[in-house]
């Protein structure tokens, strides 16, 4: 997939997966870094969304795509180890990332943020209750939906995508 002038910013926790991807892309090592952070760290990505910043000037497209799975226990025999991973992976580092960019966003003038989320942001799903959960708090869910608006309203188009559905944007506020 060749970049057609875009610069693009690569944020993983995992940074052998960056290198992968970074070498599958086969682009111009100028136009693509990778920045390895926990994105359930809030200063952590404060501080990669600056240096992202400072390498390519600003920010205009935020992509939330980051997330994780645990199923198959009822939600009395899931472990707590579970139910924090999928939080931080399906909730946290979707807020801290957001967070974090809609700010620079705001400084340097716009940009759009797609939150990509499951089937189960919406509606439970049996055997999965600590998945569920994380993604009814997840972007795609109404509980991010005001902060949709509200970024749209200001400064920014915000929508979410469930893959799941059929890979259609959910646009209730003609933002796209």
């Amino acid at each position: 997939a060749a970049l057609d002038g875009e610069r693009v910013a690569l944020l993983d926790r995992d940074p052998g997966r960056l290198t992968r991807l970074i070498a599958e892309l086969s682009v111009d090592p100028s136009r693509v870094a990778a920045f390895a952070v926990d994105l359930a760290d809030a200063v952590a990505v404060e501080r990669t969304v600056a240096e992202v910043v400072a390498r390519f000037g600003r920010i205009d497209a935020l992509f939330n795509i980051a997330g994780a799975y645990r199923g198959g226990q009822r939600v009395d025999e899931t472990p707590d180890a579970d139910w924090a991973l999928l939080l931080d992976a399906n909730f946290r580092s979707t807020l801290h990332v957001s967070r974090a960019v809609v700010a620079a966003m705001r400084r340097l003038g716009g940009g759009a943020i797609v939150n990509v989320g499951s089937r189960a942001s919406l509606a439970g799903d049996a055997g999965a209750a600590a998945y569920s959960v994380a993604g009814l708090v997840a972007p795609a869910s109404a509980s991010f939906e005001s902060a949709d608006i509200e970024i749209a309203q200001e400064m920014a188009r915000a929508f979410g995508l469930e893959p799941r559905l059929g890979a259609h944007a959910r646009d209730r506020h003609g933002y796209l």
